[in-house]
């Protein structure tokens, strides 16, 4: 029994150890299954939270990628507008020289923190706003640079972010300026744009596609030139290995973008680039996996937080645009409607200028016609009265009034036709007033004399004696009115020019008064206020009873005004009228202290027209004059005066003629000046050259239908000694001639 009961007892206790150990065996397999499982889960859920935190990290760092290339593409924009603006300014500020040019330069440079601010001139000069100038270092094609969205050019050099604005070629004193230029530092470029994230957690920097550093900020570790790779050997490694350099490097020349993981200085971090611009710079974001790990929903937050701060940015843009739209339009409206209404008053102005211009020319011609006329009628009627002496003379001194009234018309109008274009200069010179006042005077008592009318000169008030002013143009004046008082005042009347000083004005000027009282036919007051335009006169009765242009009060008017002055006019009918003109006139040191009136002489005769009243015998005079009946018509009266008379066609002809000849053979020479080969202006000049002892000394007078005052001063500047104007005065020509060769007589 006991045997049995042991053999069945160690039976059961072995059957319960297999199952104890199959338990065992069971259990563990469990617990490592279990374990692996756990182990399974732990290390795919921590890979899964990798890749997730990876995908996640590279989507968020590509969006906060492209918020910061914004940012930055932003900030260009911003100093590209800013230089923008320097360059508009200074196109209208036209700066006349290069100091002015650094004067502006240095104003704008304190807008903003530049570290450089200057212009770039064609001559390939750099003017900066320190007034420093130094030649440009080629046009930048082998720096650092990268495209913006609009294709400009941001270049790095000298740790300077530079930008250039091409501006329309801009002429300042001895410079061209073709372009503004600006240069900020690349590190306070990185400060500004907040390139530092998460309380100095993450970094970013700029590179270029050789990984080496364009712009950074303060704390990234990394300075403008350094190179991210080197940084990362030095410091730490890529978790992918030494091979992911290369993936890197191959990324960033094919333009695109890439998220590696790193370990920096024992800190497992992620190193994303992206693209700026064309490619030419990269966006390189560093941030540590615990904070995408920790601060997923931050960044999300802050994600959304900058895309409704770049939403609210682009709507508040587009806002401003569409108002900017709608203010650009309203003012290119209302500049339309302007610009219609200018163009409307331009079109009728133009019509009254057409209008006026036909009336001016049919006025002219009528005016011109009236004593050609006449001076063709007399000359056809002399023609057939050869033999009847009398009516032969009577004829000729009809067409020499005609032609005197025809060359004052032909003086009148281009004087018009000069104060109309504004080619008249009012000249400001000392003169003396005693000496003006007693010409005056004795010229209007010898035509006192001739018409049988009395003249008086009366001054009255302290008239300085000497006076800065326009002699020729006040003289042009006061003729013009005295020969109206005279014209219009019939014998045993009386003419009389008063010359009054009024209250001097308070910038010092000296104000007179010149004015004519006659006691002639008057004028009608309904014709007061038309008398001062051009070819209006008081009624037609005037014209054909006193003849004259027309002209002369409108030209009076006008140069009284060019000068500051005034004119009025009193009139009664049938007792006479009264003009007066006051202007002012500077004050000249060292004059007698008043103007005396000028004692009354007696009248002078009348200079003759006849030759004989001049003696030209033993003179010898040569006239260079091109056309064949002037010069005919010069040698001729010379011939009839006694002068010996040698000619020449051409200003070349002249200055042979007078070299070959004999050191004092010509006693004066009459010089035309438009002659072909060579003007008269160029002909004194040769002959004052010449190295001879009378060729500074020989009379030299112009004899031109050249007949402006600037024609007279040509002609003295070119050596000449007078001005004789076509169509000739005879009277004058025999007396200016008679007058140079009284002088050589003498000796003088």
């Amino acid at each position: 029994m006991k045997m049995g009961e042991a053999f069945s007892m160690s039976v059961h206790f072995g059957s319960h150890g297999r199952r104890r150990a199959a338990v065992a065996v069971v259990a563990v397999a469990v617990a490592v299954a279990v374990a692996l499982l756990l182990a399974y889960t732990i290390i795919s859920t921590r890979k899964a939270t990798d890749d997730v935190i990876a995908n996640v990290s590279e989507v968020y760092l590509g969006e906060l990628s492209k918020q910061l290339v914004f940012h930055f593409d932003t900030g260009v924009e911003n100093k590209f507008s800013q230089l923008e603006t320097v360059a508009s300014g200074l196109e209208m500020a036209a700066p006349e020289s290069r100091e002015q040019t650094v004067d502006y330069l240095q104003a704008q440079a304190g807008n903003d923190d530049y570290a450089f601010l200057a212009v770039r001139t064609a001559s390939g000069e750099f003017v900066s706003a320190d007034g420093e100038v130094r030649p440009c270092d080629g046009d930048g094609g082998e720096l650092p640079a990268y495209y913006d969205a609009q294709g400009r050019r941001v270049v790095l050099y000298d740790d300077k972010i530079v930008l250039v604005d091409d501006i329309e070629p801009l002429r300042c004193g001895d410079d061209t300026i073709v372009a503004a230029v600006c240069g900020f530092s690349s590190l306070g470029v990185g400060d500004r744009l907040n390139l530092t994230l998460f309380d100095g957690f993450s970094r970013s920097i700029m590179i270029d596609r050789d990984g080496m550093c364009v712009v950074s900020d303060r704390n990234s570790g990394l300075d403008s030139g350094e190179s991210l790779f080197a940084l990362i050997d030095e410091r730490g490694s890529f978790v992918g290995g030494s091979s992911e350099e290369e993936r890197i490097r191959s990324v960033l020349a094919s333009g695109g973008t890439v998220n590696v993981p790193i370990v920096f200085d024992g800190r497992s971090e992620y190193l994303y680039f992206y693209p700026l611009g064309h490619a030419e710079w990269y966006l390189c974001t560093v941030m540590p996996y615990s904070v995408i790990e920790g601060d997923i929903g931050d960044l999300s937050g802050t994600i959304a937080a900058n895309a409704a701060i770049v939403g609210a940015a682009v709507l508040l843009f587009v806002l401003l645009v569409f108002l900017l739209y709608y203010r650009m339009a309203r003012r290119n409206t209302r500049l339309l409607a302007e610009e219609k209404d200018r163009a409307e008053r331009a079109f009728a102005e133009a019509q009254q200028a057409s209008l006026a211009k036909t009336e001016f020319l049919s006025r002219m011609s009528h005016e011109i016609r009236t004593p050609m006329n006449g001076i063709m009628g007399m000359t056809a009627i002399a023609l057939e009265s050869i033999g009847d002496d009398g009516k032969v003379r009577t004829c000729l001194e009809k067409v020499t009034l005609s032609s005197e009234h025809l060359l004052s018309l032909i003086n009148d109008i281009l004087d018009m036709s000069k104060i109309e274009s504004g080619k008249v200069e009012i000249k400001n010179e000392p003169f003396d007033l005693s000496t003006f006042i007693g010409s005056l005077a004795a010229v209007f008592r010898t035509q006192a004399s001739e018409r049988n009318v009395a003249f008086d000169t009366v001054v009255e008030g302290e008239v300085p004696g000497h006076v800065v002013g326009d002699p020729l143009r006040l003289n042009q004046v006061v003729y013009n009115l005295m020969g109206n008082a005279f014209k219009f005042t019939p014998e045993g009347g009386s003419v009389t020019l008063r010359i009054e000083r009024l209250a001097d004005a308070e910038d010092g000027c000296v104000w007179l008064r010149f004015a004519v009282d006659d006691t002639g036919c008057g004028i009608e007051p309904e014709h007061l206020d038309k008398i001062f335009a051009s070819f209006e006169q008081g009624d037609a009765s005037v014209a054909r009873k006193h003849g004259g242009t027309g002209l002369g009060l409108a030209i009076t008017k006008r140069f009284v005004e060019l000068m500051g002055g005034r004119i009025r006019v009193a009139s009664v009918v049938g007792h006479g009228s009264s003009f007066a003109v006051d202007v002012p006139l500077g004050r000249a040191t060292g004059e007698p202290a008043v103007v005396d009136e000028p004692e009354a002489e007696e009248a002078a005769a009348p200079v003759a027209l006849h030759p004989d009243a001049h003696d030209f015998a033993g003179a010898h005079i040569l006239v260079a004059e091109d056309n064949a009946l002037n010069q005919e018509i010069a040698v001729e009266l010379m011939t009839m005066a006694g002068a010996s008379v040698e000619t020449a066609s051409t200003g070349r002809e002249a200055v042979e003629a007078f070299a070959a000849s004999d050191a004092g053979h010509f006693d004066l020479v009459l010089m035309d000046v438009q002659m072909p080969e060579l003007d008269g202006y160029g002909a004194a000049r040769a002959i004052r050259a010449m190295d001879r002892p009378d060729a500074s000394t020989v009379a030299i007078l112009a004899m031109t239908a050249n007949a402006f005052t600037e024609d007279e001063e040509r002609s003295a500047e070119s050596g000449m000694d007078g001005h004789l104007s076509k169509p000739l005065d005879i009277r004058r020509v025999y007396a200016t001639i008679d007058g140079f060769l009284e002088k050589r007589r003498n000796g003088r």
